[in-house]
């Protein structure tokens, strides 16, 4: 093991140091297979003291040693509520320098965007369903075992950290663990350049489509809206869009006249890119309608 004074290597079973002469028995040694299971020997003779525990915890170390159990020499428990790492998810990570966390929580929700992208599934924006799922799912994954992952990372930091040098002092461990203001603009970085990517790779609309038609007009003249036309003049009003097999994005509109009850359907179909649509379908009580001015005429007869 390594005297938690001045770093050196000395004997497991000494009682003192042979380089400084500090009393190095008063702190337990902490073999990492004693806690758990979760974290991996460098070798036989590895093992992690309370006071490197707490050098590398700096001002947080009688919380989370709380939260670990440490001063109960028993196993880490897996579950115990973190407020700050459910609130605020990779912003947390970061903080606490768990680069690694937060590029799996960025590559969750994009391998999932991947699979439906593939599929043929539609994404508008960063609240659709997925990202909200993700993120009930994060709050409560992280705010469970938060304090888990973070003894994960502080022991595998210590034990690569001493693997690495002959002797390592408090410095050496404040630097390593500890908190990062920085490390939340990592996190910031990391999410947003990922997410970057695989939107450019695997891109997802900016807009719900059928507010992007509802909140369009049918031509440059009119003074109402297509939302606000359709919506009006006719009753029962349904929205709804989907994909077809080439690919294209169609909005439909379905509603019924008022004066004769007859069901009227309406398809667009939009282009994302030129920020366009065109009618492509008119039916009324299923016979489709050729002539699209009479039903232009029709809707802004009624105003």
């Amino acid at each position: 093991m390594f005297c938690s004074e001045c770093g050196y290597k000395i004997e497991d079973q000494s009682k003192y140091c042979s380089n400084c002469g500090y009393k190095v028995r008063e702190f337990e040694a902490l073999k990492p297979h004693h806690y758990s299971n979760y974290t991996k020997e460098i070798s036989n003779n590895a093992t992690i003291t309370k006071t490197e525990l707490g050098h590398f915890l700096n001002n947080d170390k009688d919380y989370y040693f709380k939260k670990w159990k440490i001063n109960q020499n028993s196993k880490v428990p897996l579950i115990s509520w973190n407020l700050f790492a459910a609130f605020f998810g990779s912003l947390w990570l970061g903080y606490r320098k768990m680069y690694l966390y937060v590029v799996i929580m960025s590559v969750i929700p994009i391998l999932a965007q991947v699979v439906f992208y593939v599929n043929g599934k539609i994404y508008y924006g960063e609240m659709d369903p997925l990202h909200i799922i993700f993120r009930i799912i994060s709050f409560f994954i992280l705010g469970i075992i938060g304090n888990k992952l973070y003894f994960i990372h502080a022991t595998n930091k210590i034990l690569k950290l001493k693997n690495k040098k002959q002797s390592i002092n408090s410095v050496d461990l404040q630097f390593t663990g500890g908190k990062s203001l920085k490390g939340i603009l990592y996190a910031i970085l990391i999410t947003f350049g990922l997410n970057f990517l695989a939107f450019i790779i695997f891109p997802y609309y900016a807009a719900d489509p059928v507010d992007f038609i509802k909140n369009s007009y049918f031509t440059a003249h009119d003074q109402r809206t297509i939302g606000e036309q359709l919506d009006k003049n006719f009753l029962d009003t349904e929205w709804d869009f989907f994909k077809t097999e080439q690919e294209n994005i169609i909005v439909e509109f379905n509603g019924r006249i008022p004066h004769n009850n007859k069901e009227v359907m309406v398809q667009f179909e939009l282009f994302y890119e030129s920020h366009q649509f065109n009618v492509v379908f008119i039916s009324v009580s299923g016979q489709p309608l050729n002539r699209w001015e009479y039903f232009y005429e029709y809707i802004n007869s009624k105003k």
